[in-house]
């Protein structure tokens, strides 16, 4: 979930203390082998969804499927926005885990996911126009794992290429890359190996490419850019709960072609 810049703006210095301290931890962790998660609001409504208690809980979840150990929500914020969020704990883009062989392939799944947002959306969208975004620990307000599934920012579509190596969007510069597939790419394994600083500072956007495949975009937190890819996907402001559960959306996260 992306922060409130005003708030980010008064809250900086507690949370960059915040933020430090998660990260040594994490990297501690990390050394032995472990994960250390902060809590997670995200943690609590997936358990909700797979052990519910009340019809809401229920609701909120469009797909729950622990075999492959992921759940897609509708998200309170955004008409269009949907999370894929892991039923394990993960401790977001920094969770070791999630580079694993044998991980689940978090973002294939994710995009599998996509028919959600044009059922939302109440007309086509196409693949050129979709997104998957997950945030660096300092641009979120959730340590457990969850990608964003949203629409593309008007104007980000036009700017990807091919022959580009990146590009400056809402005023940061990502790494950009094209692929074929998701299906055989494990896209935080690959981000390790080239990643400028730690995981815990990475961001990572997915967007169709209209000719096929993929464009990967990836940043990482520097010089006020907090490297919240979900910046590249359209705003989300919050619903009324009645909209929220009132959605027909019933089947659209089954899984699609990939």
């Amino acid at each position: 979930m992306r922060l409130n810049p005003v708030k980010h703006a008064v809250f900086a210095l507690p949370q960059a203390i915040a933020v430090l301290l998660v990260a040594t931890a994490a990297l501690d962790a990390r050394a032995a082998g472990e994960s250390v998660c902060p809590p997670s609001r995200l943690w609590k409504v997936v358990q909700g969804c797979i052990h519910p208690n009340t019809a809401n809980e229920a609701a909120v979840c469009l797909r729950v499927d622990t075999a492959r150990r992921y759940a897609i929500l509708k998200d309170f914020r955004g008409p269009t926005q949907f999370l894929l969020v892991a039923t394990d704990p993960r401790c977001g883009i920094e969770d070791p885990r999630i580079e694993a062989k044998d991980a689940p392939n978090y973002f294939a799944l994710a995009w599998s996911a996509r028919r959600c947002v044009a059922r939302a959306a109440g007309a086509s969208v196409p693949d050129g126009e979709l997104s998957l975004a997950i945030n660096s620990i300092a641009g979120r307000s959730d340590g457990q794992l969850h990608i964003h599934i949203d629409r593309l920012r008007p104007g980000v579509s036009s700017a990807l290429g091919r022959d580009k190596s990146e590009v400056i969007l809402v005023g940061h510069r990502y790494r950009l890359r094209h692929i074929d597939s998701l299906a055989q790419t494990n896209l935080f394994a690959a981000l390790a190996e080239t990643a400028s600083g730690a995981m815990s500072d990475q961001t990572i956007v997915v967007a169709g490419d209209p000719e096929g495949g993929f464009f990967v975009l990836d940043d990482h937190i520097h010089h006020g850019d907090y490297a919240s890819g979900e910046e590249l996907q359209v705003d989300h402001p919050p619903l009324p709960p009645e909209q929220l559960l009132s959605e027909p959306l019933a089947g659209c996260a089954d899984p699609a072609r990939p």
